[in-house]
């Protein structure tokens, strides 16, 4: 179900961008830029609710750190995203079977087959640093510094 061409494009984030919006990830200039675009309504950009989830999960595994509370850190963020208008895309409970397709199709790893799905049912450009995305063709995909050489 791709997106007819002359659609407006509408973008979904998941969550190695929106961590780095904060000044913790190792891409925050680019996640700075993509925000700005978005609060400058040059992007129609949503959040995917579950990078929230994925995000907690790291930050319990270790696998990323704060420099504050885990409560500070997701206040900031949700509150940012509110503050400039910045939609939260909710999953739904279609987002299950067809992450499961997506997992045996293309072996893709649990968070990224239901940022796959979501994008698929909202019919939205996912846009991520992880390029295992290229592989699924049910759906567009760019890197974020492809966005930003559009913008030019």
């Amino acid at each position: 179900m791709k997106k007819a061409k002359w659609c407006f494009d509408l973008y979904l984030v998941e969550s190695d961008l929106t961590y780095s919006l904060s000044s913790l990830g190792r891409h925050h200039e680019t996640a700075k830029a993509i925000f700005k675009a978005a609060i400058e309504k040059t992007l129609d950009l949503s959040v995917s609710s579950l990078c929230f989830q994925e995000i907690d999960l790291l930050i319990k595994s270790k696998i990323i750190e704060l420099g504050t509370t885990e409560e500070e850190f997701f206040d900031w963020t949700t509150g940012t995203l509110k503050e400039y208008g910045i939609n939260e895309a909710e999953m739904k409970p279609a987002d299950a079977a067809q992450s499961i397709r997506f997992r045996k199709k293309y072996g893709l790893t649990f968070f990224d087959s239901y940022y796959a799905a979501q994008a698929y049912r909202l019919q939205r450009t996912l846009v991520s640093f992880d390029e295992e995305y290229a592989k699924v063709k049910e759906i567009e995909y760019k890197h974020p510094e492809e966005i930003l050489e559009e913008l030019g």
